[in-house]
């Protein structure tokens, strides 16, 4: 587990150097200097690896305690029906409000 993880952190450095000198960065780092683009990054990355992780993981976990493999694709809609809702639920909000603050 460790190798993998030192290998992300050395790309992760080699991408952050490349992308200072480069002449049209692909993500320019001085967006990260606004406090609000800098969470929304965080919060982004943070919820992609639950939902990567729970998507992998969960039905392993179903299959493992002898539950079919289909079955355990099912077992996952609920997972799907309330990230979608929510995602446009939030959103609805935030376009009618104009306000970000409440939904940190």
């Amino acid at each position: 587990m460790l190798v993998p993880l030192a290998i992300g952190v050395f790309a992760l450095a080699l991408l952050l150097l490349r992308e200072r000198v480069a002449a049209e960065p692909m993500l320019p780092l001085r967006l990260f200097r606004d406090p609000t683009f800098s969470l929304a990054s965080t919060i982004s990355a943070l919820s992609n690896m639950t939902l990567t992780a729970l998507v992998v993981l969960v039905p392993i976990n179903y299959q493992l305690a002898g539950v079919a493999a289909n079955q355990a694709g099912i077992l996952l809609i609920p997972v799907t029906a309330g990230t979608a809702f929510s995602s446009f639920f939030v959103g609805h909000l935030v376009s009618r409000s104009g306000r970000t603050r409440a939904f940190r």
